[in-house]
């Protein structure tokens, strides 16, 4: 095993590139060889792991490059994960073995994670349907996200975990390092008050109302409300069965008369099975966020409207209402209270109403008593 420096075409030294040529099988057997970006220092570290992998017995494929153990990869972790979530790992494995999936994982470095993060948030944003020729010079242009990219970092991490448990290389020598949390947490979205969800509601298609309330009225995550069967509402007892984030299952409340209606009609319609089939795909819908956005408009409202924050503004609209936290932290299946109290300084009305009780117990409290 050795290590040599790397020339370009003219015969200068490249910095910081090594060749590291290698016999996985012993001298007998084929010579390998991969370049190294790194100091000299971080080669002959990343020269002395091929060697522990080489001595390693086994009869799984020791070492081989990142994208040869991908489909095996995500065989298994199509097992424990939504197909949603799936989905978005094959969208990010399109980002990330273009860089990565001809390494070898003892190859991976923190400079080159650190190079891949400089990239990818350095990468514009095309928009959609135009060419680029089309391009006006003066647009207001759009990059990928910090956050998007620890996205992507979580799921090699993933990747090169699995690896490791199975025996195909050895653990990482180092922690990957994200963008810190200061640079990935997005604005917090304003919650739209009541009135303008109600807006909304008049304003959508009548196909997509079951699966709005189920947002809102409901707090349902878009997955439990999209993925609803038949079997999982129970009228008569005005409940129904949710599996969350996890497989978690939960029961929660049909809590108001508008939802209760909506699904009874829902119901009547199906013998069995999902409630809301897409007619084009005869498949569930995987979102309705185009018809929210539609509806939004009519409504005049400027403000983007999605899934998750109707969900939100189920949470902080219930607490406004006076529903007991336990009972939403129940309905929106919660691990802890703490995640539900976040809602209570979402809206200024309910801060008002909360600041409105101390003064009222106060004055109440200062009031002169009456003699005898």
């Amino acid at each position: 095993m050795s290590i040599h420096q790397v020339k370009d075409s003219k015969g200068n030294i490249i910095p910081d590139c090594h060749l590291i040529v290698w016999y996985p099988l012993g001298r007998k057997g084929k010579r390998e060889q991969r370049r190294f970006y790194g100091t000299e220092s971080e080669a002959r570290l990343m020269e002395a792991s091929l060697r522990r992998v080489t001595r390693q017995e086994s009869t799984l494929r020791v070492n081989p490059r990142i994208v040869e153990l991908t489909d095996e990869w995500l065989e298994s972790y199509v097992n424990d994960h939504s197909d949603t979530t799936v989905k978005d790992v094959r969208h990010c494995l399109n980002n990330l073995l273009p860089f990565f999936g001809n390494l070898q994982i003892p190859a991976m470095t923190p400079r080159l994670i650190e190079e891949y993060k400089t990239r990818r948030i350095n990468t514009e944003i095309p928009p959609k349907g135009v060419k680029p020729e089309d391009l006006d010079p003066d647009r207001v242009k759009r990059f990928i996200k910090p956050r998007t990219v620890n996205k992507e970092l979580s799921y090699l991490s993933s990747l090169l975990t699995w690896a490791a448990e199975n025996g195909h290389a050895p653990y990482l020598q180092f922690k990957i390092r994200k963008f810190p949390a200061k640079m990935t947490t997005p604005p917090t979205a304003r919650i739209p008050l009541p009135e303008e969800i109600q807006a909304i509601i008049n304003n959508i298609d009548d196909k997509y109302r079951t699966i709005f309330l189920m947002y809102y009225d409901g707090g349902a995550r878009r997955e439990e409300a999209l993925q609803l069967k038949k079997e999982d509402v129970r009228l008569s007892t005005r409940v129904i069965h949710l599996i969350g984030k996890g497989n978690k299952e939960r029961m929660v409340d049909i809590t108001t008369d508008r939802l209760f209606n909506a699904l009874k009609q829902a119901c009547g319609k199906v013998d069995s099975g999902y409630l809301f089939i897409n007619p084009k795909t005869e498949k569930p819908y995987y979102s309705i966020r185009k018809a929210i956005k539609r509806a939004a408009t009519k409504a005049g409202l400027e403000d983007r409207i999605y899934a998750h924050l109707l969900r939100h503004s189920f949470g902080t609209h219930a607490l406004l209402s006076g529903m007991d936290l336990r009972a939403v932290q129940g309905q929106l299946g919660h691990s802890t209270s703490k995640t539900t109290e976040q809602y209570t300084h979402l809206i200024p009305e309910l801060r008002a109403r909360q600041a409105g009780k101390f003064n009222t117990f106060i004055n109440d409290n200062n009031r002169p008593k009456p003699k005898g």
